[in-house]
């Protein structure tokens, strides 16, 4: 059993240091790869805020147009309901007032027809 033991540990010797190598190149190789991929995020960081600084800049050109066309809504928003207003008041005055505005256009036409009885002939047809 002890002979075993022994070269076990001969083995041990051995390999240990051998596999102690390649674990510290994996792990070399691991830390160059996360450097590389913190580099690389920090340019994509780098970007995306250069990136927001223009959009930024686009956006506070866009207010003074919105602005406008905010004030353009609210006045035609206003005129659309001045319009419905006065148009609803109208069909009611003429609802309300439906009978003489009748007699007047019956009037009106009447005048029309009849013959001017000033002149004294007749009409021809």
């Amino acid at each position: 059993m002890d002979a075993i033991f022994t070269v076990l540990n001969e083995a041990a010797v051995i390999l240990l240091p051998i596999l102690g190598a390649i674990v510290l190149f994996f792990l070399a190789i691991l830390i160059y790869k996360l450097i590389k991929t913190l580099d690389n995020l920090q340019r994509s960081l780098s970007t995306v805020d250069h990136t927001l600084t223009q959009v930024d800049k686009y956006v506070g050109q866009l207010e003074q147009p919105v602005s406008t066309l905010l004030r353009v809504s609210a006045g035609v928003n206003t005129v659309a309901n001045t319009t419905e207003t006065i148009i609803s008041k109208l069909i009611k005055f003429i609802m309300e007032n439906f009978e003489w505005f009748k007699e007047t256009v019956v009037d009106l036409f009447k005048t029309d027809e009849e013959p001017d009885e000033s002149e004294g002939g007749t009409v021809d047809e």
